[in-house]
């Protein structure tokens, strides 16, 4: 084989090789994020639900005694 094309196909492996981490490692960021803002939405709903239970305790607490607490901080 001629030393040209040797040298292009080594060129072209050392750079598949030097790129491929840059991909894996952005694929995980993008994973990273979906997962973070799935949190962030459940966080969002577990106090929605907080403040909901929070405002019905009140108006119960105004016709019937007792409080049984709350179930999220």
């Amino acid at each position: 084989m001629n030393t040209d094309v040797v040298s292009i196909l080594t060129m072209a492996k050392v750079i598949q090789t030097a790129v491929a981490p840059v991909f894996l490692i952005t694929g995980i960021a993008a994973t990273l994020g979906v997962l973070s803002n799935r949190l962030a939405r459940i966080t969002d709903r577990a106090r929605l639900l907080d403040r909901k239970l929070n405002n019905s305790q009140d108006t119960h607490k105004k016709t019937a005694p007792g409080n049984p607490g709350r179930f999220f901080n």
